[in-house]
C-alpha cells in the first residue's frame, strides 16, 4: 500500500480522519484521536505526528481557511469536505510547521487527494502550490476591516469571543491572550507527597532521559520539558507518585489548604484531580466526600484514589445542585464548577469552536445553583473555594459580587502566586477574586476565590448582628 511506502502518509490520513469526525459528528479532538490511533495500531511516531497535525489545524482553523480561500478559485462549500481537510493539514504545515518542507507537504496532500480522484488531486496541487508562493514569510492575514474580525482570523478565534475580550480587556491584553492561546502548554504533574517528592521524581525521570523542573507558581508540581511521551508510561505513574494536572488547576487545591480531621465536600469531583489533591494535602487524614452526577466518571475518582494509595475519599453519586448531604456540617467545600473552559484554549483548541455566546450564561446559571448548594453545606467558620478554568465575567466576578452580598459569607483574600522574577502572573487580587490570564502565566486561564461562612450573622450593611445558631 502507498501508505506503507511513503513516510508520513499514515499520520496525515489519521489527522484528516480525526478532523472529519470533529466536523461531522462533533467529536472531541482528544477522543477522536485516541479511538483512531488505537484502531489503526499507530506507532508512537505516527501517533505523535497525527496528534500534532490535527491539533495544529484545529488551533489555526480560521487562519488556514482564510489563506486557502485567497488562492482557491472555488468557494469552500463546493469543495469535497475530505479534500478541504487534506488542504487544511497541508496549509498548516506550510504556514506553521517547521518539521516538514513545503514541497513535501504538498506532495503528501496530493497523494491523499488521489484517493478522491484525478480532479481533486490536480485541484490540491494547484491550490497548495499557489499557497506556497503566497505564504512566503507566513500565511496571509487580513490587513483591513473591523479590529475584532481581523484579530479573529489572524489568531484563529471565534469573532464573538474576540469582541467580548476587546470590550473587557482592551486591544493590547486581548491580543496577548489570543497569542498565548496558540502556544502549546507544557505538561505538568502534581507530585503525591505521601509517596514521593518533586526532587526524587525528577531524579528518576532524568535517569530515563526525561527532563523536568518545578512548577513556578504552585509548590509540589513539575513541568516536563518536551512532553515526555504518554504520561501513563512515565516512571512513578502506576506507583502513585504523581497525577497529571495543569498548574492552574493545582491552585484550587493549594488555596483550599485541606487539613487532617476536616470534613470536606468536593462537588462535581470527577475525574478526581482536585479531590485527590485535597486528600494528599490533609495527609490522607480528612473525611472527604466526592460528589458527581455521572457514575462512570465517579469511577475515575475511585480509580485515581486507589492508584495514589488514598483511603480518605468516599464517593457519592448525585446531583450537586440538590446534594444528598446534611447541611451545615462541612469545614471545607470545594466547587470546581462546570464551566465554558474558555481559559483552556491553548490546551484544548477545539473548545474555542464548540462554545457559543449562549453557553456562557447557561453555565453561569448552573454555577449559581451549585454555589447555593455549596454555601448551605458549610458549617459556621467553614470555607468555600470556588474555581473555574474560565475568566468570563458571568462565571467569575459576577458570582463573587452576588456572594459578597450574602450575610452568611465573608470573602478572604488569596495571596497572588509567587511568580518567578520578571513574570507578572496574576491579576492583582481584588474584591472579586484571583484571575490567572494565559499570557502572563504560561498556564491555563483560571479563576479562584475563597469565602468563609461567618460565625456570626451579618446584616446586609456589614456589622455583626449576633451569633449564628
Amino acid at each position: 500500500m502507498e501508505s506503507r511506502e511513503v513516510p508520513g502518509l499514515v499520520a496525515r490520513r489519521l489527522a484528516v480522519q480525526a478532523l472529519e469526525r470533529l466536523e461531522r459528528e462533533g467529536a472531541y479532538l482528544s477522543l477522536a484521536l485516541r479511538a483512531l490511533l488505537a484502531r489503526r495500531h499507530a506507532s508512537p511516531a505516527q501517533a505523535a505526528a497525527a496528534t500534532a497535525l490535527a491539533t495544529g489545524v484545529v488551533r489555526w482553523r480560521s487562519r488556514l481557511d482564510y489563506a486557502l480561500g485567497r488562492v482557491s478559485r472555488r468557494p469552500r462549500d463546493s469543495v469535497d469536505p475530505t479534500l478541504w481537510q487534506i488542504l487544511r493539514v497541508a496549509a498548516y504545515e506550510i504556514g506553521f510547521s517547521r518539521e516538514t518542507p513545503a514541497p513535501v507537504a504538498v506532495d503528501l496532500a496530493v497523494r491523499q487527494a488521489r484517493d478522491l480522484g484525478g480532479g481533486p488531486a490536480a485541484f490540491a496541487n494547484a491550490v497548495l502550490r499557489a499557497l506556497v508562493r503566497e505564504a512566503d514569510g507566513g500565511l496571509p492575514a487580513p490587513s483591513d476591516g473591523p479590529l475584532d474580525a481581523r484579530l479573529a482570523v489572524t489568531h484563529s478565534h471565534p469573532r464573538w469571543l474576540v469582541r467580548r475580550w476587546l470590550d473587557r480587556w482592551g486591544a493590547t491584553t486581548t491580543e496577548a491572550i489570543l497569542r498565548a492561546d496558540n502556544e502549546p502548554l507544557p505538561l505538568s504533574v502534581r507530585v503525591n507527597p505521601l509517596r514521593a517528592t518533586p526532587e526524587r521524581l525528577g531524579e528518576v525521570w532524568r535517569a530515563r532521559g526525561v527532563r523536568a523542573h518545578p512548577t513556578p507558581l504552585v509548590p509540589g508540581g513539575l513541568w516536563l520539558e518536551g512532553g515526555g511521551g504518554a504520561v501513563e508510561s512515565l516512571p512513578g505513574f502506576e506507583e502513585g507518585w504523581f497525577t497529571p494536572q495543569s498548574e492552574a488547576a493545582m491552585l484550587a487545591g493549594h488555596v483550599a489548604g485541606a487539613r487532617a480531621g476536616e470534613r470536606i465536600a468536593d462537588l462535581c469531583a470527577a475525574p478526581g484531580g482536585k479531590t485527590t489533591h485535597l486528600a494528599e494535602s490533609s495527609g490522607d487524614a480528612a473525611r472527604i466526600v466526592a460528589i458527581d452526577a455521572h457514575a462512570a466518571r465517579l469511577g475515575l475518582v475511585r480509580r485515581n484514589a486507589r492508584r495514589l494509595g488514598l483511603r480518605s475519599i468516599r464517593t457519592v453519586l448525585g446531583d450537586a445542585t440538590r446534594v444528598p448531604l446534611a447541611p451545615g456540617r462541612f469545614d471545607l467545600v470545594l466547587l470546581d464548577a462546570p464551566c465554558t473552559a474558555l481559559g483552556t484554549l491553548a490546551r484544548h483548541p477545539d473548545v474555542r469552536w464548540r462554545r457559543r455566546l449562549e453557553d456562557v450564561e447557561a453555565m453561569a446559571r448552573l454555577q449559581r445553583e451549585l454555589l447555593e448548594a455549596a454555601v448551605d453545606l458549610l458549617r459556621p467558620g467553614g470555607r468555600l473555594i470556588y474555581s473555574v478554568c474560565s475568566f468570563e465575567a458571568e462565571e467569575t466576578v459576577e458570582h463573587v459580587r452576588r456572594l459578597s452580598a450574602d450575610a452568611r459569607l465573608e470573602r478572604v483574600p488569596i495571596p497572588p502566586p509567587q511568580a518567578p522574577a520578571g513574570l507578572d502572573c496574576a491579576q492583582p487580587e481584588t474584591a472579586e477574586g484571583l484571575i490567572l490570564l494565559p499570557h502572563r502565566c504560561r498556564t491555563d486561564g483560571f479563576f479562584v476565590v475563597r469565602f468563609d461562612r461567618s460565625r456570626v450573622t451579618r446584616p446586609a450593611g456589614g456589622r455583626a448582628a449576633g451569633h449564628e445558631k
